[in-house]
């Protein structure tokens, strides 16, 4: 197998998608990397707000096929979590990283914790 890079045309012979692929040998090709398109709007971004430490926030009810990434605010001065909707921090929080991959479509499925009041978590679609 060897990696080519494949590229599409629009309908007046400018390039319109340029692809790198691995070539199975078979005539066939295979994405080298997996690319999840989403189209900007106004959901594009969530800010969810912690208003009291202990006090877990259900995510708002955005959704997104793709998943969504998490992250802590910029100014936060304790850890933030996120967990299942019903769960609580001390037995099922996960601390949210640098920037954080979720697997889930609707963030109201979602919980949101911190251990500091006022702290915030940016979601952003995946």
């Amino acid at each position: 197998m060897s990696a080519k890079n494949l590229r599409g045309y629009d309908a007046q012979g400018g390039e319109a998608v340029s692809v790198r692929a691995i070539d199975n040998g078979d005539g066939t090709f295979s994405p080298a990397v997996s690319v999840n398109l989403i189209t900007p709007d106004a959901d594009i971004t969530q800010l969810i707000t912690v208003a009291t430490s202990g006090s877990p926030v259900q995510g708002p009810a955005k959704t997104n096929p793709g998943g969504w990434y998490l992250a802590p605010g910029t100014t936060n001065t304790g850890a933030v979590y996120f967990m299942y909707h019903g769960q609580t921090k001390a037995t099922k929080g996960m601390p949210i990283a640098q920037l954080t991959p979720v697997p889930v479509s609707d963030l109201s499925s979602l919980d949101f914790d911190a251990d500091t009041s006022g702290n915030i978590i940016l979601a952003s679609k995946a």
